[in-house]
């Protein structure tokens, strides 16, 4: 008699749990269950359009306005890349290293100058300019929030100045937020003596036409510059891109008369525009 009334109370106090413990599994059941995250298109793109001021040609003093252009459509690691009248192609995965072709737009220098000079020597054809190009990345190198990279250009004119440009570049960023990056980068500039001499040399001809003394411009370093850098997202697909950029001419382009008289050593550049992220 002690055992049965022993399992009469065992089952008065176990069956309300039992029924307490279904009711709670049914209204679990019942709660929407959390969704796992969509899966991160490997695609993504955006562009840039506005304007910027550059000097006309290089070594002038004078600056015109032109349209400013960004676009990059990247699949992984594999991307293209305009920015402003250049074009690359990345080939490379892993996204450490970066190599692949590029292809630009070289704007030479016409007789419509503001300098009066100038306008009287020979015109550089606009031309077509066919490299390529190498760049390392590394990053979260001194915080959490930064990229270094270093990288090289090399692009050969098929016509106009017909030489070629070789360049060195560094930059470095911090993504401070969503909305904010910004970014530093320097560059030093090669160019052969065709490219030399057809912005900077001052031939016979040229001379006599203008009355700037003869000049033969060598190979060498033309210019070194640093530029700034910012992005700002005001929501998840609009934002407004910017840079400024100080270029200072160096060598045989410093000294050529072309410079000297109504030029300038220092260039500066600044573009602005409203990006769009898809």
């Amino acid at each position: 008699m002690r055992i049965l009334g022993t399992a009469i109370a065992l089952a008065a106090v176990a069956g309300p749990a039992t029924v307490l413990a279904a009711d709670l599994t049914k209204s679990a059941a019942r709660q929407p269950q959390p969704q796992p995250p969509a899966p991160r298109s490997p695609w993504n793109a955006h562009i840039a359009v506005g304007g910027m001021m550059m000097p006309e040609y290089p070594g002038s003093k004078d600056y015109q306005y032109m349209p400013f252009g960004l676009a990059r459509l990247a699949y992984q690691d594999y991307y293209i890349e305009v920015a402003g009248p250049r074009a690359k192609i990345n080939l490379v995965p892993g996204g450490v290293f970066e190599a692949g072709p590029l292809v630009g737009y070289e704007g030479g220098r016409d007789n419509d100058v503001k300098n009066r000079r100038v306008k009287l020597l020979p015109e550089v054809d606009s031309s077509v300019e066919f490299g390529g190009f190498a760049k390392l990345n590394f990053k979260q190198v001194i915080t959490q929030i930064d990229t270094l990279s270093f990288g090289v250009e090399f692009a050969k004119a098929a016509e106009g100045h017909e030489g070629y440009k070789a360049s060195l570049k560094a930059s470095y960023g911090l993504q401070f937020s969503r909305a904010l990056h910004v970014s530093v980068d320097a560059e030093v500039q090669y160019g052969d003596k065709k490219y030399s001499n057809a912005y900077f040399g001052v031939s016979p001809v040229g001379s006599a036409a203008s009355g700037l003394p003869v000049y033969t411009a060598s190979a060498g370093v033309t210019q070194a510059g640093v530029g700034l850098n910012a992005r700002y997202m005001f929501s998840p697909n609009w934002g407004v891109t910017g840079r400024v950029a100080y270029e200072r001419l160096l060598g045989d382009a410093a000294k050529s008369p072309i410079v000297k008289n109504g030029g300038s050593e220092n260039q500066f550049r600044g573009a602005v525009g409203v990006l769009y992220r898809f």
